[in-house]
């Protein structure tokens, strides 16, 4: 938590700002997928209900603890990649070029022969 002076006398609370590795990101998208079939989810994202159940189930599989506008923000970073990466997806000849990409460096990893 970091501490600022709002212009007078009155200090502001700013918690410090959330880094995500790959593994958290996946625990907070399993989340989401169990609060979706729950039924925890209005039309454009999760009720309270919901948000409370993966802040709680994020912080026991975790030990992080990030406010709600934390997962919130991390929620729309979330969405606006998928978005970015279904636009390109949608691109003539992309998806030639990506999974050729992908079977060449598996080939030089070893993995797909």
């Amino acid at each position: 938590m970091a501490f600022k002076r709002n212009g007078g006398d009155k200090i502001v609370i700013e918690p410090d700002p959330a880094t995500w590795t790959a593994l958290e990101e996946k625990i907070f998208v399993h989340l989401m997928v169990r609060e979706v079939h729950k039924g925890n989810r209005s039309s454009t994202t999760f009720s309270r209900k919901g948000w409370k159940h993966i802040e709680q189930e994020f912080s026991e599989r975790t030990n992080k603890r990030y406010n709600n506008s934390q997962f919130r923000n991390k929620f729309n970073q979330l969405r606006t990649r998928y978005h970015d990466f279904s636009r390109l997806l949608r691109e003539p000849g992309l998806v030639g070029i990506l999974c050729s990409t992908m079977s060449l460096q598996l080939r030089v990893y070893g993995i797909y022969t």
